[in-house]
C-alpha cells in the first residue's frame, strides 16, 4: 500500500470521478482574470509535518505554517463545492437528501461552479511546476494567502509564484456568481486549507474540468477497508457517509447493489445507482466480511456483476490483491469461471490468467531484477514536493504479457491501432485496451505499466520507488 503522497490517490480517486461525468475540452493555455482562486496542492503552499517532503526548488519562500490537515480537506473542500445537487435549483438530491453547498458550505442558492485542474503534461519531474505566476510589471502581491496566520500575501515583479501538485483553479467569473456570504463561507469553512486569490491574469494548462454533482461511490468494505477509510477520514469525508459513498460488502453486491436499479434488484443500501467502485487489498476467496467463506459461484458471481457494472460505462478503482482477484493469478482468482475474470489479459485465458497469458507479477513467475522501475507516470509526478514510496502490499508489480512491450502509460477511449505490444512484432495485439460501451459516451481503460527500457528513469531509485501498478482504473 502506499503509504507516502497518500494526496496523489486521492487526486486520482477525484479526478475519475468527475471526469467520469464531464470532461469538457479546452483549448490550453487557459487564462484566468485577476481575482480567480487557485487551491494549492504542494508542500510548498499546504506544508503539513511529513518530514519527507523534498526540496523546493522553485518558490524562495514557503507558506511557514503547516498542519496535517489542510491538504487532505482541501478534497473535502472540492466535494463540497462541486455538489450543487441532482436538482441545483432546489439545492437537492433525487433521494430527497440537501446538496453539500447548502448543508456544508451553506449557500443560499446551489451553484454549477467548475473546477480546473492545472496540469503541465509535459513534465517529467514531481518539481516541475504546473503553474506559474509571472507579471514583471507587478510591483507586490502577486497572490492573496488566506487561512494562513501572518503569512497575507506572497510574489512580486521578479519573485514568481510556482505550484506544483497539479492545483486547482476556481475561474473568477464563476466566483462573481456567489454573494459575499457564500464567497466567504467558502474561503473559511474549511479554515486549515490554504486559499490563494490571485491579483494579476495568469495562464494555465487545463487538463480536466470538475463539474457538477460528485456520483456515488461505492467502497467495498472487504479486505483492507480500513486504509481506505483512512484515505477518506484523512479527506474529512468520513462523515459524508452515504451521500459521497455507501460501504457495499460482497454479498451486497450478489444482492444487485451494483445494478442499474439497486432498489428493484433488492438492494438495502442505496436505491439510488452507483456510478464508481472503490476496492482495496482484497483476496476474493477469504476477504468477506463476518468470516464469510464465499463459494466458486458466489465468487465468479460478484466478478460478473463488477464486469457488468464497468461495461455499462461507470467506473472502478482496484488497488492491491483486487487486481488479482479480477484478473486472476498463481495465488488468487482460482474459483472464478473462464470467462469473467481477465480485464487486463482477456476473459478467454484460463487460470491463472496472468501466468497463462505468459505475465506475471511478485506473487508469481517473475524472475529476480525482470520488473523494471519505470518513469514516473503521467498520474504519478503531481506528488507536489512530498516523497513517493510504495511499501508493502500483495502486489507490487504487475504485467499482462512479459514477452510483450507495453507504454508506460495507456489512456484511450478506443483500441489504440497504432501502437502495438511489440514493434518488432506487426502482428502483436495492441497495447491499448478499450473497456466500455461501444456506443454512448466515451469511457476509458487505464493502466500504469512500463517495460520499455528507452523510457527508463535512472534517477529513480528502485529500492525506494517503485513505480509499477499499484492500482488499475477503468472509467
Amino acid at each position: 500500500m502506499i503509504k507516502r503522497c497518500i494526496k496523489v490517490l486521492l487526486a486520482v480517486f477525484l479526478v475519475i470521478i468527475f471526469a467520469n461525468r464531464y470532461a469538457l475540452a479546452l483549448q490550453n493555455p487557459v487564462t484566468f482574470p485577476e481575482g480567480s482562486i487557485i487551491l494549492p496542492t504542494d508542500s510548498c503552499w499546504q506544508p503539513n509535518g511529513d518530514p519527507t517532503q523534498s526540496q523546493n526548488t522553485n518558490n524562495p519562500t514557503c507558506d511557514p505554517n503547516s498542519n496535517d490537515k489542510s491538504l487532505f480537506q482541501l478534497y473535502a473542500l472540492l466535494y463540497a463545492l462541486l455538489d450543487a445537487g441532482d436538482e441545483p435549483s432546489k439545492c437537492r438530491n433525487n433521494d430527497g437528501s440537501t446538496a453539500m453547498q447548502k448543508s456544508v458550505l451553506h449557500f443560499d442558492t446551489c451553484k454549477q461552479i467548475p473546477v480546473y485542474w492545472i496540469i503541465k503534461k509535459t513534465k517529467t519531474d514531481p518539481n516541475q511546476a504546473d503553474l506559474e505566476i509571472n507579471v514583471p510589471t507587478h510591483t507586490s502581491n502577486l497572490v492573496d494567502v488566506k487561512n494562513s496566520p501572518g503569512f497575507t500575501a506572497v510574489g512580486d515583479k521578479t519573485t514568481p509564484v510556482y505550484y506544483t501538485g497539479g492545483p486547482f483553479v476556481i475561474h473568477a467569473n464563476d466566483l462573481a456568481k456567489l454573494s459575499t456570504k457564500e464567497y466567504n463561507n467558502l474561503i473559511n469553512t474549511f479554515s486549515s486549507v490554504k486559499i490563494h486569490v490571485a491579483n494579476v491574469p495568469f495562464s494555465g494548462d487545463v487538463d480536466k474540468v470538475l463539474v457538477g454533482k460528485p456520483p456515488r461511490v461505492a467502497v467495498l468494505n472487504e479486505g483492507a477497508s480500513d486504509v481506505l477509510e483512512d484515505y477518506l477520514r484523512a479527506a474529512g469525508l468520513v462523515s459524508w457517509g452515504n451521500f459521497v459513498f455507501h460501504r457495499v460488502t460482497a454479498r451486497d453486491i450478489l444482492s444487485g447493489c451494483l445494478k442499474e436499479d439497486p432498489k428493484a434488484a433488492g438492494c438495502n443500501v442505496t436505491k439510488t445507482p452507483f456510478q464508481l467502485i472503490w476496492a482495496p487489498h482484497w483476496e476474493i476467496e477469504k476477504n468477506w466480511s463476518g468470516g464469510y467463506t464465499p463459494s466458486a459461484a458466489e465468487q465468479t458471481k460478484v466478478v460478473q456483476e463488477i464486469r457488468d457494472f464497468l461495461e455499462r460505462g461507470n467506473a472502478g478503482f482496484f488497488e492491491c490483491a483486487s487486481i488479482e482477484s479480477l484478473e486472476g493469478s498463481q495465488s488468487t482468482g482460482a474459483s472464478v469461471q473462464q470467462g469473467v475474470g481477465g480485464f487486463l489479459v482477456g476473459a478467454d485465458k484460463t487460470w491463472p490468467r496472468i501466468d497463462t497469458n505468459a505475465g506475471c507479477s511478485d506473487q508469481g513467475t517473475c524472475n529476480s531484477g525482470y520488473l523494471k522501475i519505470e518513469e514516473s507516470p503521467f498520474w504519478l509526478v503531481q506528488c507536489g514536493g512530498w516523497s513517493y514510496k510504495a511499501t508493502g502490499g500483495h502486489v507490487h508489480n504487475l504485467r499482462p504479457n512479459k514477452t510483450k512491450g507495453y507504454t508506460w502509460l495507456t489512456t484511450k477511449t478506443k483500441n489504440d491501432s497504432t501502437t502495438l505490444d511489440d514493434p518488432n512484432d506487426p502482428n502483436s495485439d495492441y497495447d491499448d485496451k478499450y473497456m466500455g460501451p461501444i456506443v454512448g459516451d466515451s469511457r476509458l481503460f487505464t493502466r500504469f505499466i512500463h517495460d520499455d527500457t528507452a523510457k527508463l528513469n535512472n534517477a529513480y531509485d528502485p529500492g525506494a520507488t517503485e513505480r509499477h501498478i499499484m492500482f488499475m482504473i477503468t472509467l
